[in-house]
């Protein structure tokens, strides 16, 4: 028995939430190669990220664990506690994942984690296990 796919057509906004420029750029071409995603917004911090996120909803939300202000896992304790958002369009991304981190970031309900560095590829591979999408329909450019 498959599991069914999600339509491209509901693949809209996606929100970086990344403190490293170099970083944020990166991933923010890598999904402009994915062409699905109609806007990429970013947040440099975990406050802003909050307010955006109560303002907004997306389909994929890519969380770094150390940004200022408010921690990777705050802003995702903030989506599990508020509706809106959901915490299986999340991947939390980190230079290094701690055990208690994890543990922490599962407990609220995160299934998807990136370690860096990672490459276009792999990083494309978790975004469409994550939102449940078919591979073949991506027009890829690299």
């Amino acid at each position: 028995m498959s599991e069914e796919k999600r339509p491209l057509e509901e693949i809209k906004d996606v929100m970086v939430i990344e403190d490293e420029t170099d970083v944020s750029e990166t991933l923010e071409m890598y999904l402009n190669n994915m062409d699905c995603f109609r806007n990429i917004i970013h947040s440099y911090d975990g406050t802003t990220a909050i307010n955006k996120l109560a303002n907004q909803t997306f389909s994929l939300i890519l969380i770094d664990l150390n940004i200022p202000r408010r921690s990777g896992l705050d802003v995702l304790k903030y989506i599990a506690d508020h509706e809106g958002n959901e915490i299986k369009d999340v991947i939390m991304v980190s230079g290094a994942f701690e055990k208690k981190s994890i543990t922490k970031a599962m407990q609220y309900g995160a299934k998807h984690f990136l370690v860096k560095p990672f490459d276009e590829e792999s990083f494309r591979e978790k975004v469409i296990k994550t939102l449940g999408i078919d591979a073949n329909d991506l027009n890829v450019t690299t």
